[in-house]
């Protein structure tokens, strides 16, 4: 395992990530270069401000703008079934380690269990694609580093917009490092104690043991570093 700290060169790149724009690079590469035709990712949902939402990207810019990281939970697997309707064969899934361990586990299922001696072929054939389909349109993951992600609610309604008097539609970009950075769009950078905004952290992360994405392809994350990614 190697761990280096890198930063994408591309200036449109870097005008849109969130640290040093190496995700967002290699899926660009990736599309541009055929490696695959699509990839699952979390984007900004319009119908939400400052909130994400699954999304298969096809294109470059598409790409590019679904950089940046919101911090409350996005559940970028059920996008895998929209790659699937969209006939995609060579996925790249980007997700959070909690995210990239069902994918792996799709990925591993043996099917074989299916066949009890009974079955008609059909029906096996049917039940192994609804095992294992969003899996084998898989070929490439990219673990996110992850120590906790907060609740909309909690975090982003009540904690900036309602207590702090920030409306999430001012709100151009989020990070985290050692404390929490509210990016407004008109320039304006807001610091909140991290320790403050614990208390709005999703129960389930305080069981996760598994911050490096240790079962993803490669794992990218701005932790420790200020516009750069640590891979």
């Amino acid at each position: 395992r190697r761990i280096v700290a890198a930063r994408c060169k591309d200036p449109e790149i870097l005008a849109r990530c969130q640290d040093g724009g190496v995700v967002t690079a290699m899926l660009c590469h990736g599309l541009r270069e055929g490696r695959f035709d699509g990839a699952v990712v979390s984007a900004a949902d319009e119908s939400m401000p400052a909130a994400p939402k699954p999304r298969v990207v096809t294109t470059v810019p598409d790409a590019i703008a679904s950089a940046s990281s919101w911090y409350t939970y996005c559940p970028n697997n059920l996008a895998l079934a929209d790659a699937e309707r969209m006939g995609l064969k060579q996925v790249c899934f980007v997700g959070v380690p909690c995210q990239i361990t069902p994918t792996r586990k799709i990925q591993q299922a043996d099917p074989a269990f299916l066949n009890n001696g009974r079955k008609k072929d059909k029906h096996i054939e049917r039940q192994t694609k609804f095992l294992k389909g969003f899996g084998e349109n898989v070929v490439f993951t990219v673990g996110l580093l992850c120590t906790e992600v907060f609740t909309y609610e909690g975090l982003m309604v009540q904690k900036i917009q309602n207590e702090m008097g920030i409306p999430l539609t001012d709100v151009k970009k989020f990070n985290v490092k050692g404390k929490v950075l509210v990016y407004k769009k008109d320039g304006e950078v807001v610091e909140m104690s991290l320790h403050r905004s614990q208390e709005y952290a999703r129960s389930e992360c305080h069981h996760c043991g598994d911050f490096s994405a240790e079962l993803a392809d490669i794992s990218c994350g701005g932790v420790g570093a200020m516009d750069w990614t640590i891979v």
